[in-house]
C-alpha cells in the first residue's frame, strides 16, 4: 500500500461531471491572446525559443523512443488544437483524439487538414479520427500500438479509472507514453499557487503527481518496463565527451514526469498461461479500483 504523497489534489470535492464540464468550456474561459494559442502552439517568439523547444524535443523523443512502425495506432489523449496531431498524422500514425472540448476538435480539424494539405498528404486526413470523451469514459475497441498524453495527464480525474481503460485498450507489448507533466513536489509553493489559480479560473482539474505515486499507480495497474526519463538534447562539444549525463540534461525528470511504460506481453497468444496472466492483471486492477471508489464514497459522505 502506498501512503506517500500522491498528487496535488487527491480525491477532490468536486465530481467527475463538474470537471468534466469545466473541460468541455475551457477554450471559452480565454482571452483573444490566450486563444491565439490555438493557431500558434507550439510557436513562440522568446530569445532561444523556449516553450517551442521544449514542446518539439517532448514529441519527437517520444516518438523516437516508442519506435513505431508506419501506420501504427496511437491513442492522443487530450488531443486539444491539434498541434501535436497533426505531426503524428503527416507521419503516417494512425489517430484516435480523445478530447472533452467540442471547440478544440473543432478547431483541430480545421487546423490538422489544413497543415496535411499545405504538405500535399492531404489523404492522410482520413487516419485521423476524434473521440468527444475522456479517457475514464472511452470505449474504444480497437487495440492501439501506443497511447500518448502530452501535458494532459494531470487533468485525469480518475487515474486508475483511465490506466485501466489505457491497459484495455493497448495491445500486449504496446506502450503508454506520459509527457510534458510536471512533477508535484510537495512544498514548493510557486507550482502549487500556479495550479490553484488555474483551478480557480477555470474549474479545470490541475494536479500533477509525484514520481513516487505516479510509479506506484502504474504498477498497480499491471504496467511494465516502467522508465522515468530525463531530457537531453542539443550538441555536446567534443572536449566535454567524458562529462557524465546530468551534465547535459535539458528536462530534469526531478521536475519532470517523462515516463514510459508497456503493458506486459503474453506468453504466448490464445495459451492457457497467456489467458491466466491478463485474467490476474484484471482482477488485481478491478480489485484496486474497487477499493479506491468505496474510499471516494466515504470521503463524499464526510462532505456532505
Amino acid at each position: 500500500m502506498y501512503n506517500g504523497p500522491t498528487r496535488f489534489k487527491g480525491l477532490p470535492d468536486n465530481t467527475f461531471f463538474d470537471f468534466k464540464t469545466a473541460a468541455e468550456k475551457y477554450p471559452t474561459l480565454l482571452d483573444g491572446n490566450e486563444s491565439l494559442g490555438f493557431h500558434q502552439k507550439p510557436l513562440d517568439w522568446m530569445q532561444g525559443h523556449v516553450s517551442y523547444f521544449a514542446a518539439m524535443y517532448q514529441l519527437l523523443n517520444a516518438l523516437r523512443t516508442l519506435n513505431l512502425t508506419p501506420k501504427s495506432l496511437i491513442v492522443e489523449v487530450g488531443s486539444g488544437a491539434g498541434w501535436a496531431t497533426e505531426i503524428l498524422a503527416s507521419l503516417t500514425y494512425r489517430v484516435v483524439c480523445i478530447e472533452p472540448s467540442e471547440d478544440l476538435i473543432r478547431h483541430a480539424q480545421r487546423r490538422v487538414q489544413s497543415y496535411l494539405n499545405h504538405f500535399g498528404v492531404e489523404r492522410l486526413y482520413h487516419n485521423v479520427t476524434w473521440h468527444q470523451t475522456t479517457m475514464e469514459e472511452a470505449n474504444l475497441q480497437e487495440a492501439a500500438d501506443a497511447v500518448l498524453f502530452f501535458e494532459s495527464f494531470h487533468h485525469v480525474i480518475d487515474e486508475n479509472k483511465s490506466l485501466s481503460n489505457v491497459y484495455r485498450l493497448l495491445k500486449p507489448g504496446g506502450a503508454l507514453c506520459i509527457i510534458g507533466d510536471s512533477n508535484w513536489i510537495p512544498g514548493n509553493k510557486a507550482q502549487e499557487k500556479f495550479w490553484q489559480d488555474e483551478m480557480n479560473r477555470f474549474g479545470t482539474l490541475e494536479s500533477p503527481f509525484t514520481r513516487e505515486y505516479l510509479n506506484y499507480i502504474l504498477r498497480e495497474n499491471c504496467f511494465d518496463k516502467i522508465t522515468f526519463n530525463h531530457a537531453i538534447n542539443g550538441f555536446v562539444p567534443l572536449e566535454r565527451e567524458d562529462q557524465p549525463v546530468k551534465s547535459f540534461i535539458y528536462l530534469d525528470a526531478t521536475y519532470y514526469n517523462l515516463v514510459t511504460a508497456v503493458k506486459p506481453q503474453l506468453v504466448q497468444a490464445g495459451s492457457e498461461s497467456a489467458r491466466a496472466t491478463e485474467n490476474t492483471q484484471r482482477t488485481k486492477a478491478a480489485s484496486h479500483h474497487r477499493y479506491l471508489d468505496l474510499l471516494r464514497a466515504v470521503f463524499r459522505s464526510w462532505g456532505r
